[in-house]
């Protein structure tokens, strides 16, 4: 069982560090593969997201990538709405958030999939 979670980590670790959205895989192997409730997934995605970003960040800083001015800008606002997000799914059935997050993977698939046809075309 051990090496699932290795396997997960390294997977989630690798598509999240190239910023595609990790919880889009480890959300649905934590809650479908490990029956972990959907609460403790979202917050173990959250979790784990943290070095990743705080890497990223420093990545990017070193590489002149970031736009101070458009960071402190958008801080606030990001920090408002992971508040709200947050508070939101605390007081959320898991049955009900589960549904929402299974709503909007079945969206973000069809959205990608509508605009990879679009970008074949032209």
């Amino acid at each position: 069982m051990m090496i699932f979670y290795v396997l997960a980590g390294l997977v989630f670790g690798l598509i999240g560090s190239m910023g595609l959205g990790g919880g889009v895989i480890l959300i649905p192997i934590l809650t479908l593969l490990f029956s972990l409730p959907q609460h403790a997934a979202q917050a173990a995605n959250l979790i784990t997201y943290l070095p990743m970003a705080a890497f990223a960040l420093f990545l990017h800083g070193k590489n002149g990538q970031l736009r101070l001015k458009r960071i402190l800008f958008m801080l606030p606002f990001g920090l408002l709405g992971g508040a709200l997000g947050a508070y939101l799914a605390a007081i959320t059935e898991a049955d009900f958030l589960r549904k929402i997050f299974g709503g909007f993977l079945i969206f973000t698939a069809l959205n990608q999939f509508l605009h990879s046809r679009r970008n074949r075309k032209a």
